[in-house]
């Protein structure tokens, strides 16, 4: 890798900028920053790319690295986050830490940005009849034009019962007419052509439809045509790299010179990349891609659009448009049919967003006869009911909890995190991502594992650690030897290993967070029934939805209050 030259070759004219050495480990990679900066952004230059869930705002802790050498005093946010073992041993927030002296860094495994993140791809949804835009036609109009004084264009749309035909399209017309014995398929958007192709064509259009989330990324590959599914590609949100819930990228635009177009170019390159990918391995070439639809929530839709999301970052929450947004993919610079068309799924309000919109449609969620509740449940949870022809929605904060950030060992569903925890034998058995040592806990096990504390009495109904004098008599010896004191604090330990940083924890401070997010959805839902009169026992079902939410175990939802309690039965995942 190609660094910054050594101190002390560098020299600038006209001022005295000071540049100082650091070196990384593992790998022992060196390389030379201005004194000032930032040492999370020092080692992304470096090529360690560090996790960062609360996109560098000193809140979550995840970007604990040690200094070896050269460290300096700690800051308040290493104080509040870091216990006093780890602080004496040199460890400090990345995203808190200036680079005033040469230092030496070992940066942690488990602070680096791991393989892709364990995505849902498929799920349940009602028979829904396929209508693209996008149509087409296969013609002979050698009859239409003789004798005819009409241009190309005016027949073409006389025949078609088009009323507009794009330039690209009209640039190629007079000599694919002529050159296919005037034999050709014409490629229309509603009313308007925008393509000619020689011959017959007609199984040669597709679209890729795109779920946009605030952390990963999902594409589909469709024949237009038959509505049949030929590829998915998935891929993390590069977002990601600059915070993990959209008020932190909703705050660096506001804040940040050119942060929007960051923000933008990122995301762009990543979904051309999935759309390269997809291309790949279905075998489609790139001029018969004709449609991208994009979901997702309302910040996300709006940067990946290029407008400006800093109204949702205050009282009232404006969003930049209600209606489906069309864009040609030329202005976004997509990887399709430059004549291709992108729509942005409409937005109902706030951050009730095109992806809860997606959601609607796909469960039918207006064709049920008794109440339904739909919930997306992530950082942000929205939700939707349906009662009597009627939808009813609200947004909540329930904060990046279970994304794995302000969890002392929590990460993100990736490899290494357990994703399940259940009893047997008197004991836990857990689920690691890619069957490999655990690193962490995400989301899905965090739930599980708060609900098996609260079934075999190790924390009480408030949510307190029980210290081991206090736990039931009849608590399974294993499980009792997992409540202990660790790093200054009562703890319960998921997974154990011979090295310090193979032990994975749930402590009280984790609990309090899962009980913060647990009661901002739990409200949501409370709300949402009582201005529509209905009691929770007469709700049909509950459709749950979202990355974190379609891996969790509905009993577990259930016994730490995060649904209303209902038979398990009814609740969809």
């Amino acid at each position: 890798m190609k660094h910054q030259p050594e101190e002390n070759d560098k020299k600038t004219a006209g001022n005295h900028e000071k540049w100082i050495k650091i070196v990384f480990r593992p790998g022992n990679t060196s390389s030379v920053v201005l004194e000032g900066t930032n040492l999370l952004e020092a080692a992304s230059q470096a090529g360690y790319i560090i996790e960062t869930p609360c996109g560098g705002a000193g809140k979550c802790g995840k970007c604990a690295v040690r200094i070896v050498s050269g460290a300096s005093e700690p800051s308040v946010s290493d104080k509040k986050l870091l216990p006093a073992n780890k602080l004496n041993k040199g460890y400090r927030l990345a995203c808190q830490t200036y680079i005033t002296t040469p230092i030496v860094v070992e940066i942690p495994e488990t602070c680096l940005r791991r393989p892709p993140l364990k995505i849902q791809t498929h799920g349940k949804s009602g028979e829904i009849k396929p209508l693209p835009r996008i149509s087409s036609q296969i013609l002979n109009l050698s009859h239409h034009l003789k004798g005819e004084i009409k241009s190309d264009a005016d027949i073409l749309m006389q025949v078609t019962g088009s009323n507009s035909i794009d330039l690209p399209a009209l640039q190629s017309l007079p000599r694919i007419l002529r050159s296919s014995n005037y034999q050709v398929t014409v490629i229309k958007s509603e009313n308007t052509i925008i393509d000619i192709k020689p011959g017959n064509a007609e199984q040669k259009c597709y679209g890729i439809a795109f779920d946009i989330g605030t952390t990963s990324l999902v594409g589909i590959l469709v024949n237009l045509n038959t509505g049949e599914e030929l590829s998915i590609a998935t891929s993390i949100n590069p977002q990601t790299l600059y915070g993990a819930d959209i008020i932190s990228r909703v705050k660096m635009c506001r804040e940040t010179p050119d942060g929007l177009s960051t923000l933008q170019k990122s995301i762009l390159t990543a979904i051309n990349g999935m759309i390269n990918s997809l291309l790949q391995n279905s075998g489609v070439p790139q001029q018969s891609v004709y449609e991208v639809v994009f979901s997702g929530n309302s910040v996300m839709q709006e940067i990946l659009a290029g407008i400006d999301p800093s109204p949702l970052g205050e009282i009232p929450f404006q969003i930049a448009f209600n209606d489906p947004l069309y864009v040609e993919a030329r202005d976004l610079g997509l990887h399709i049919n430059q004549s291709g068309k992108v729509l942005f799924m409409p937005q109902i309000g706030g951050f009730i967003g095109g992806d809860i919109v997606s959601g609607i449609i796909a469960t039918q969620l207006d064709t049920f006869n008794k109440p339904v509740l739909f919930i997306d449940i992530g950082t942000n949870g929205e939700m939707i009911l349906s009662y009597k022809g009627k939808l009813m929605g609200t947004s909540v904060a329930a904060g990046p909890a279970f994304e794995g950030a302000r969890i002392t060992h929590g990460m993100r569903g990736t490899v290494g995190a357990i994703e399940a925890v259940r009893i047997e034998n008197g004991d836990i058995k857990i689920e690691v991502i890619g069957n490999v040592s655990p690193k962490g806990i995400c989301g899905s096990a965090l739930v599980d594992i708060v609900a098996v504390l609260l079934n075999t009495g190790i924390i009480d109904t408030t949510g307190r650690f029980l210290e081991p004098d206090e736990l039931p008599a009849d608590l399974p010896e294993l499980l009792r030897k997992r409540v202990k004191k660790h790093n200054g604090q009562t703890g319960f330990e998921i997974a154990g290993g011979t090295n310090e940083s193979e032990h994975v924890f749930i402590y009280q401070s984790d609990i309090r967070e899962v009980q913060l997010a647990t009661a901002a959805i739990r409200t949501g839902i409370t709300l949402l029934l009582k201005t529509e009169k209905i009691s929770q026992e007469h709700l049909e079902h509950i459709i749950i939805a979202g990355g974190f939410g379609s891996f969790i175990r509905p009993t577990s939802a259930l016994r730490i209050g995060m649904l209303p309690d209902i038979n398990p039965e009814r609740i969809l995942v």
